[in-house]
This record gives structure tokens, C-alpha cells and sequence, in this order.
């Protein structure tokens, strides 16, 4: 058997598949992180729960997809909000599972392992356009946090992820408003500015606070569900921070596909971009400016045509709520050359 697992901050996802080509899923529950003191403990929750599952087929090979880091074998998943910080190893994970194959990542490259299995049906198409061959570039926009990754072809054609921190790069305004609104967050926050300071729940905001600010309006907090819900609603206000917010995050995402050569397609996703796409209002204000600025490379170079090229990239929204986990699957098949 195959144990797969997303290890989120709030909560986790254990499921059991069958080794084979399909990889039949078997079980699978969904655990709260605060009510344990460990993963340790999940786990070994979850296989006492299921000991009649694997009764004649143990299991063979783990993967998990994890919201912390593994460095050298140790990992760590941190959340202040629910006090919630767990430190394990692989090696205690393999000893307490007594199997040989035991694999952790960070969620990130996981989901790049997921990207190439996903159906029409779990992608938002963004401009409908056939891919060349080359690289693809994906982006995940938590809310809390901004990740990148590219994903390149192995000799055999086969695309693998190539993990980044591009996250945490300094923020580039791409035009005269972002130019001034760069230095409004360096009067807000402590530079240098990331792109996930900016690509974020607390990005949406700043920008809501400064559009206040030009028009010379009191400053008023205002949540992020708030400002979705009033777009929705068609408040001019709420409507023009997430243009300029789209801009932004279509500007950085066509120099990530310029970076990395991502002829081959751009996937974004995240819970922040399935509550912006799941209203008709928000979304298509958000593809709109999204597009524009993903196309708009030219510059003062007009020869080099990067406009023309960033054209003809696919652009598409990852919206299946269980990435990570697919992810853990695909991997833990390779491992075991199911694919």
C-alpha cells in the first residue's frame, strides 16, 4: 500500500491507496491539527484506525507534502495562531511506520508533482491558448504566503519541480502607480519589500489603504472578505484595489515566465485565488488585469518582442482543493516506477 499525506498548519489529510498503475484510494480522514500534540500521533491514530486495511498488504511507501521545510531529514510545521509547533524527522517517521521508503516535502514541489495529473475540470483557463514546448512556472497564493516553482522536462519527458523561495525576491513595480505605491509600503513596513508582502490577504489590504490615501480619505481598516464581498457588490473602491492588485501579481508572474522560459504554461492557485474566482465579479475583474499586465512586457525595448511571447503562454488556475495530497500520491508512485 501507498500512504499519502498533506500536513497542513491547520489540518491534516492521511490516505492509503493501492499500489498499482490506478492507485485505488482505500481510506482517508482528515485530522485537526490543535487537537494533537504531534504528527507522530496522527499517524499512528490513522493506521491503528485502519489495521484491517492492511492487514494483507502493509504499507510500502509514505510520502507527505508538508507547510514547513525539510532540511536534512528534519522538519518542522510552525502556526502561532493555533500554538502549533511540531518538529519531526524522517528517520522517527520511517521507525515509527518500519518501512524503508519514507519521503517529506514541503508542499510547494509536491504540488508541482500534482500539476501534469490535473483534469480540464480542476483548471480555470485564463486565455485558451495551445502550448508550446519548454518550461512551466507555478505560483501559490495562500493568503499568508506567496510560493514559486518551475517545473522542468527529465530525459524522458517527464516534468519534475525545480523548488524556489522566489516569494521572498524584492517586490518590482512595473508602473507609475506601483512605483508610488512601493514607496507608500516603505513608509508602512520595514524594506526591503517582498512580493509576498505584496501577493497576499495583507497586500489586498495596503493597497485598499492606500487608494484611500490618494483620495485624500480617512484611513479604515477593512478586511480582506470584506473588500471581495463589496467588489462583488460593484463599491468602485474595492473594485479598483483588486485591478490594481491583479496588475501586480500578473506583472511579477510574466517576469517569472520570462525567467524561467514557461513556454509550456503558468499555474497559479491557492485558497486566495479560488475565494477571488469563485464569484463572477471578482473573477473576471481579476483575469482581465491579470492578463494585461501578464502581456505587457515591452518596455523601452520594443524589438525584442517579450510581449508578443508572453502572448502565447497558457495561463491557468489550479482550483482541485486536494494539490498537495495528489501531489504525495504522484510521487510515492514514482518511487515505487508506477509511472
Amino acid at each position: 500500500m501507498i500512504l499519502a499525506g498533506d500536513i497542513g498548519k491547520v489540518k491534516s489529510q492521511l490516505a492509503i491507496f493501492s499500489q498499482e498503475r490506478d492507485a485505488k484510494e482505500i481510506v482517508k480522514e482528515e485530522f485537526r491539527n490543535q487537537d494533537y500534540s504531534s504528527l507522530e500521533e496522527i499517524v499512528a491514530l490513522f493506521l491503528e484506525e485502519n489495521q484491517s486495511a492492511l492487514k494483507e498488504e502493509p504499507i510500502y511507501i509514505v510520502c507527505f507534502g508538508i507547510a514547513g521545510p525539510n532540511i536534512n531529514g528534519k522538519c518542522q510545521i510552525s502556526y502561532e495562531e493555533n500554538n502549533l509547533n511540531w518538529e519531526f524527522t524522517v528517520k522517527n517517521l520511517r521507525n515509527l511506520l518500519t518501512v524503508n521508503y519514507v519521503e517529506i516535502l514541503n508542499d510547494m514541489p509536491t504540488i508541482g508533482y500534482a500539476i501534469p495529473q490535473l483534469s480540464k475540470s480542476d483548471l480555470v483557463d485564463f486565455n485558451n491558448i495551445s502550448a508550446e514546448k519548454g518550461n512551466r512556472a507555478v505560483s501559490l497564493a495562500t493568503g499568508e504566503g506567496l510560493g514559486e516553482l518551475l517545473l522542468y522536462r527529465d530525459r524522458s519527458g517527464n516534468f519534475l519541480p525545480s523548488p524556489s523561495e522566489g516569494g521572498h525576491a524584492n517586490f518590482a513595480p512595473h508602473n507609475d502607480w506601483a512605483i508610488e505605491f512601493s514607496s507608500y509600503l516603505h513608509t508602512q513596513f520595514s524594506p526591503p519589500i517582498s512580493w509576498e508582502k505584496v501577493i497576499s490577504w495583507e497586500g489586498l489590504q495596503t493597497i485598499y489603504e492606500f487608494l484611500q490615501h490618494k483620495k485624500g480619505m480617512q484611513k479604515t481598516s477593512i478586511s480582506y472578505e470584506d473588500i471581495l464581498h463589496q467588489a462583488n457588490q460593484n463599491d468602485e473602491l474595492c473594485k479598483q484595489t483588486l485591478e490594481r492588485f491583479a496588475s501586480m501579481y500578473g506583472s511579477g508572474l510574466g517576469d517569472l515566465a520570462l525567467r524561467t522560459l514557461a513556454f509550456n504554461g503558468v499555474y497559479i492557485g491557492g485558497r486566495m485565488l479560488q475565494e477571488i474566482l469563485g464569484q463572477e465579479t471578482t473573477k473576471h475583474i481579476f483575469i482581465k488585469e491579470f492578463m494585461n499586465a501578464f502581456k505587457d512586457k515591452e518596455g523601452f525595448d520594443k524589438n525584442r518582442n517579450f510581449a508578443k511571447r508572453n502572448a502565447v503562454i497558457p495561463v491557468k488556475a489550479f482550483i482541485n482543493p486536494e494539490m498537495v495530497l495528489l501531489g504525495a500520491l504522484q510521487r510515492a508512485k514514482i518511487m515505487a516506477n508506477l509511472q
